[in-house]
C-alpha cells in the first residue's frame, strides 16, 4: 500500500517547499467520508473506495480504484499546526525525490516499490485544524506484520516439524531478513538525504513474492 507514513517524518535541514499555502484556504464544506464504496473526487479525478489496505500512526490507508481502472492508496492524514501541514502536503515532492535519487544511484529497480503521488487534496476544518488527503499508487504486496503473522498460524497448525523443516524454516527466515535489509537501505538511504523516518515498522513495510522465492520489498 502505500504506504510509508512519511507524516511522521522530522525535516533534517531546510524543509521542503510545499507546492501550495492550503493554510490559507478558507473554510469549505467539509467532503464525503472515506470508506468501502464512497466515491470521492480529488484534483478532479474521481475515486471508489473499496477497502481498507491498513492503519497507519495517523490512522486508516484506504485502498480506492481511479477512474482509469488502476489500484491507489488513499493516505488522510489530521494536521494541527502549520508546520505539521507544510510538512505533509510536501510528501508528494518528497516521493519524487527520492525516486529521482534511487535512478541516479541506480536503483532503477527498487523505484516500483516506491508510491508516486496521483493526486491530493487539503481541507480546512477550523482555524488551526486541516484534514490532507493524499491518493498514491498502491505497493504491491501485504503488511510484513500480516505475512508474519499468516506465517505463525500456518506453522501452528502443523502436527509435526521434522528437524529438516526447522533447518529449512530457518534458512528460509535469514534469506528474507537478508533480502529486506538489502532492498530496505537504499531507499531509506534516499530518504535520509532529506528527512528522519521514525515510522518503519513491521506495519509499514511492504512485502511481496515471498511465496516465488523472490521477496520485494518496500516502505
Amino acid at each position: 500500500r502505500a504506504a510509508s507514513p512519511i507524516s511522521k517524518m522530522s525535516p533534517m535541514s531546510q524543509p521542503l517547499s510545499p507546492p501550495m499555502s492550503p493554510a490559507k484556504q478558507a473554510p469549505r464544506a467539509l467532503r464525503q467520508q472515506l470508506g468501502h464504496g464512497a466515491s470521492v473526487v480529488f484534483s478532479g479525478r474521481s475515486f471508489s473506495v473499496t477497502k481498507a489496505l491498513g492503519r497507519g500512526s495517523f490512522g486508516v490507508v484506504w485502498g480506492a480504484r481511479s477512474e482509469e481502472g488502476s489500484n491507489v492508496a488513499i493516505k488522510e492524514i489530521p494536521c494541527k499546526s502549520e508546520v505539521e501541514l507544510s510538512r505533509v502536503v510536501a510528501e508528494g515532492q518528497l516521493l519524487n525525490t527520492v525516486k529521482q535519487e534511487l535512478w541516479a544511484a541506480g536503483g532503477a529497480q527498487l523505484v516500483d516499490r516506491i508510491p508516486v503521488l496521483i493526486a491530493s487534496d487539503v481541507e480546512t476544518l477550523g482555524p488551526k485544524s486541516w484534514r490532507v488527503r493524499l491518493v498514491m499508487s498502491e505497493v504491491r504486496g501485504r503488511p510484513l506484520e500480516e505475512h508474519l503473522e499468516l506465517r505463525r498460524e500456518a506453522e501452528r497448525s502443523r502436527t509435526s516439524m521434522t528437524a529438516y523443516d526447522r533447518r529449512r524454516q530457518f534458512a528460509e527466515a535469514c534469506r528474507c531478513a537478508g533480502e529486506l535489509v538489502v532492498q530496505l537501505a537504499p531507499i531509506l538511504g534516499a530518504f535520509a538525504a532529506k528527512v528522519y523516518h521514525r515510522d518503519i515498522t513491521p506495519r509499514n513495510i511492504q512485502v511481496a513474492g515471498v511465496e516465488t522465492g523472490e521477496p520485494k520489498v518496500g516502505p
